[in-house]
């Protein structure tokens, strides 16, 4: 398609920025579904980082070009896609290294960088696919899979390979798919052993992310809380409580407290005082009295 001159410029920057996002997917497609892994592990099998490493290039790199098909539908020569391609390449080569630390800022912020580049070579867990960018960083800033270098990243795959065979580096995958594929138990796990992540398996859907989700929470239903509430707490229904109703207190109902109606307190009426008036005589004066009266 020819533009007009005062857009034939725009429409190759569009074009070349295209290229650049499209290959940023293409990237990230090739560390995150594992059929495409298998090609891509090669160049991530070094367990050192150097110009070299750059050169470690799978014998299937015709995977990436089902990403570009867009491109060409949109009216991108496929000549212009190569030479997009081979500029990528050529630009990623200097990045391999350990030698540089960091670029300033700016550069930083917009480009790929040998930092930017050693995270996206490392295998500790905050490091894994992350920074996919080819030429520009900008594209991981922007779809959430930047990660800056805090600390020294180790290199290689998180499952070493212990090999410098040629033939094995370069099919061990594809043979751990095939297997993988012998030993599926239906189609939806043969699909996933081929179209998923490079460690997805059956039961990897359930395995929590965060060592504190591996460990359920105490919940009422299943296992108690605290120890106070696995032995139940003594209540109405189950031990009644003592109470007037059950276990009736002292009161002047049921325990009549000494009162002067119960227990007559001494008196005048019931115990005559001794005086003058009330009092007879003396004892010895009455006994004689008694022993005539029974004869």
């Amino acid at each position: 398609m020819v533009f007009p001159r005062p857009l034939r410029r725009v429409v190759r920057s569009v074009r070349s920025r295209g290229v650049r996002l499209f290959y940023y997917w293409s990237h990230r497609g090739h560390h995150v579904v594992r059929i495409l892994w298998a090609s891509h592990v090669v160049h991530h099998s070094s367990r050192r980082f150097n110009l070299t490493t750059a050169l470690r290039q799978p014998w299937t790199s015709l995977t990436v070009w089902p990403f570009y098909v867009p491109l060409v539908a949109a009216g991108v020569h496929p000549a212009a896609l190569a030479f997009c391609s081979s500029a990528s390449l050529v630009y990623q080569f200097w990045i391999h290294t350990e030698r540089i630390d960091r670029m300033p800022r700016w550069f930083e912020f917009v480009f790929n960088t040998p930092s930017h580049h050693r995270v996206h070579h490392a295998s500790q867990g905050g490091y894994l696919d992350r920074n996919f960018g080819g030429i520009l960083i900008v594209w991981d800033r922007l779809f959430g899979s930047f990660v800056a270098e805090t600390e020294r990243p180790r290199y290689g795959l998180t499952k070493s390979i212990d090999t410098y065979n040629l033939l094995k580096v370069a099919t061990h995958e594809y043979v751990s798919i095939a297997k993988d594929l012998r030993a599926a138990r239906d189609w939806r796990e043969r699909a996933g052993r081929e179209f998923r992540g490079p460690g997805w398996g059956p039961g990897t859907a359930v395995v929590p992310a965060s060592p504190l989700a591996a460990v359920p929470a105490p919940s009422s239903a299943a296992v108690p809380a605290s120890p106070l509430a696995a032995v139940p707490a003594p209540s109405s229904a189950a031990v009644p409580a003592p109470s007037s109703a059950a276990v009736p207190a002292p009161s002047s109902a049921a325990v009549p407290a000494p009162s002067p109606a119960a227990v007559p307190a001494p008196s005048p009426a019931a115990v005559p005082a001794r005086s003058p008036a009330a009092a007879p005589g003396p004892v010895a004066e009455t006994a004689p009295v008694a022993k005539s009266a029974s004869a």
